[in-house]
């Protein structure tokens, strides 16, 4: 083609996305606007200017629809998929714009998202007349043909229904078989779900409910069920009884599915898909109010410690370390009974909870199974490897509370340990005596703290983009007169414990900002922070927010430099006055970020509901991309979820270059671990301020 055909041929096409019916929008990789065309101004009030170099959900986001809703269609996009359905969105005076939303991903030659073209018909009139059609029966016809959703009208006192063709096939019903009985839709609910949603129809037919709502699960004609939202309206008569019922019915099969995956992912081990240690926690403290009820009950917990891991782990890698702990976890589902719970609590550590039991040498029989289960070698990759287990077991206790026999199981399984290796032990006059030297080792943390003795280590945060230092992660260490180095995850409990954690905590966060401001002073650096780890503790001292606006003061940090990560157990007491103090440090610059994402069962809500700006996927979930598919789709759900939510998503423990690929994927945008830096002393921080990391392979 001759240049000037070529031009001309660009400025009919032009032309021709100008005048068409639809409103048409381009957004580049940034989801910024780069292009508009005359309906969609006309459609939106927004002039070229006001949109060009902004997004489309900072001008027309509307609360029509759930984050979810938004964050299921930017991860089909970034998937490279294209997306096209029901949608609402807002003009610029505030007004609802009902459409019909068309997206398609503009995909580079590498398959990266360069950019989204959206085409959007406006339903208002379309609506409009519908509803002033509303008692045609010839309307429900025309409608059904065409809508997404099922409709559904009964004539109650004529016992008399209608259902649309696509309420039919929503359960694979041909309509001209269907009698069109409201007993035939009872028929089709499942038995769980009949009187719930008899219930809630008598509700709105009493006037208890302004209008009906309900989701539930229909059998098809395939013998499975679909989840189902219907939604209705009763009209009534001039006595105000219920003469009419209509309303539609959506097939919501896919949210259920999506959302049953994500509460999977947040109550269950990414690696082994055990109970994590929250749910874990939930079901033995349900187990104790049942004995509690019920002497009878019995239950025991089982602390199982793998000896021998961290040799398997240094020794064959990683890799092979991860596939043992799969096969343990599979193993110790084999010796036990379906009531009981197997769950991985993190790292090599497992606990059982053991229900019903005749007796408590039922337990002992078990950790004896246990033990002889775990001796047998394990076959990984053409290794066999050998491990054993130090059990602890503790058998319930009407009087006792969860984290009493979870300490308790820890320090029977302890006790083994100091024995050698493999073995069980059950609580006695012996574990006692190891609670006096954790007592002592208590006494050694408190002169420590006194004296401001711990020391701090720093750990990168990297972007997955550039390869840039972001920030670091400010980590306490406690190095014991005799002992020597002591864990965090041993004296951090034990301060907790103690009462001393409030006071660690804030020498930890002083010292952290006065560095910070030294390090930015000496490097010219604008775009920087530093995080300290918060406690659920401190979060209960009425002057906690006052005190962080202290530290940031004295520091002469600006804000937006220092973070706090909290973990989901600040919320577990108090949860609406920690919503009040979150939101206190967030107006002072404060940044909040929260930690160990997917580790505990309630993270989803958390993160819906307060105000992070940041979410740190556990490490967990890091170290199993690349070998396990299920992982992958979790954490691509994650960032989606976070970036739909206006937050940034942080990886902890990245150790190769292969997950750095995966993760830059999927697009997260930050990242920390060991291929970066392992954490270090302050005096090593100033070489890192302005290095470049190693992103790419």
């Amino acid at each position: 083609m001759r240049e000037g055909d070529s031009e001309a041929m660009s400025r009919r096409l032009v032309a021709a996305v100008e005048n068409v019916a639809e409103a048409i929008e381009i957004v580049d990789a940034d989801w910024q606007i780069v292009y508009v065309n005359r309906r969609w101004m006309e459609l939106t009030g927004y002039s070229e200017g006001e949109a060009m170099g902004r997004s489309p959900a900072e001008l027309l986001l509307s609360r029509a629809h759930p984050p979810e809703y938004y964050a299921m269609i930017e991860a089909e996009l970034r998937a490279g998929r294209a997306w096209r359905g029901y949608f609402v969105s807002s003009r610029k005076d505030g007004s609802l714009i009902p459409q019909t939303l068309s997206v398609t991903p503009l995909l580079s030659h590498s398959g990266e998202l360069e950019g989204v073209v959206a085409v959007r018909l406006d339903l208002t009139e379309q609506l409009a007349a519908e509803h002033r059609l509303r008692e045609s029966e010839e309307r429900y016809a025309l409608a059904s043909m065409g809508a997404n959703d099922g409709l559904w009208d009964w004539k109650i006192p004529e016992d008399e229904a209608y259902f649309s063709e696509r309420w039919c096939g929503i359960v694979g019903l041909d309509r001209q078989g269907f009698s069109g009985k409201v007993q035939d839709w009872l028929a089709l609910v499942h038995p769980d779900d009949l009187s719930r949603l008899r219930e809630l129809i008598d509700d709105h037919f009493q006037v208890r409910s302004p209008h009906f709502e309900s989701e539930h699960r229909l059998r098809h004609v395939d013998g499975s069920y679909r989840w189902v939202q219907a939604r209705g309206l009763a009209f009534r008569g001039p006595d105000g009884a219920a003469v009419r019922f209509a309303g539609s019915l959506t097939d919501i099969t896919q949210r259920k599915q999506a959302e049953s995956m994500l509460y999977f992912a947040a109550a269950h081990d990414g690696l082994t898909s055990l109970p994590n240690r929250n749910l874990f926690r939930d079901r033995t403290s349900q187990a104790l109010e049942r004995v509690k009820r019920n002497p009878e009950k019995r239950f025991a917990v089982l602390y199982i410690d793998l000896d021998g891991f961290k040799q398997v782990n240094d020794g064959l890698g990683h890799h092979v370390g991860d596939r043992l702990l799969v096969g343990v976890a599979r193993r110790l589902e084999t010796c036990v009974r379906a009531v009981d719970t197997v769950s991985r609590l993190g790292g090599d550590e497992f606990g059982l909870l053991l229900e019903e039991l005749a007796s408590n040498e039922e337990a002992t029989a078990a950790a004896a199974r246990i033990e002889r289960a775990l001796s047998m070698a394990f076959e990984i990759e053409g290794h066999h490897v050998f491990i054993s287990g130090s059990i602890g077991v503790v058998c319930s206790d009407e009087n006792s509370t969860v984290d009493q026999m979870l300490r308790d199981a820890d320090s029977a399984m302890y006790e083994v340990r100091t024995r050698g290796r493999g073995g069980h032990h059950v609580i006695d006059a012996a574990t006692r005596e190891r609670r006096a030297r954790r007592n002592r080792l208590g006494g050694a943390l408190r002169q420590s703290v006194e004296v401001e003795g711990l020391e701090l280590v720093y750990q990168p945060v990297v972007s997955l983009i550039t390869g840039q230092l972001r920030g670091l992660e400010a980590l306490a260490r406690w190095n014991h007169p005799v002992r020597g180095s002591v864990p965090p995850g041993e004296f951090v409990p034990l301060a907790e414990e103690m009462g001393l954690i409030d006071r660690l905590g804030y020498q930890v966060m002083r010292e952290a900002c006065r560095r910070a401001a030294q390090w930015m002073h000496e490097h010219a650096r604008d775009q920087f922070f530093v995080n300290v780890n918060v406690s659920a503790r401190q979060f209960r001292d009425p002057h906690f927010v006052e005190r962080v606006a202290q530290v940031q003061a004295m520091s002469g940090l600006r804000p937006g430099v220092l973070g706090l990560e909290i973990t989901e157990t600040v919320f577990v007491d108090r949860p609406e006055s920690v919503v009040a103090m979150l939101r206190e440090l967030r107006n002072m610059g404060v940044r909040l970020a929260l930690d160990d994402f997917g580790t505990g069962f309630s993270s989803l809500s958390h993160l819906r509901r307060f105000p992070v700006q940041s979410v740190k996927i556990d490490r967990s979930f890091v170290s199993a991309l690349d070998a396990d598919g299920a992982t992958l789709h979790i954490v691509r759900a994650i960032v989606s979820l976070a970036h739909a939510l206006g937050m940034v998503a942080v990886a902890e423990g990245v150790e190769t270059l292969d997950q750095v690929a995966i993760l830059r994927g999927l697009g997260c945008d930050l990242g920390q671990g060991w291929l970066f830096a392992k954490a270090m002393p302050a005096h090593d921080v100033s070489r890192l301020m302005n290095e470049r990391f190693p992103i790419q392979g």
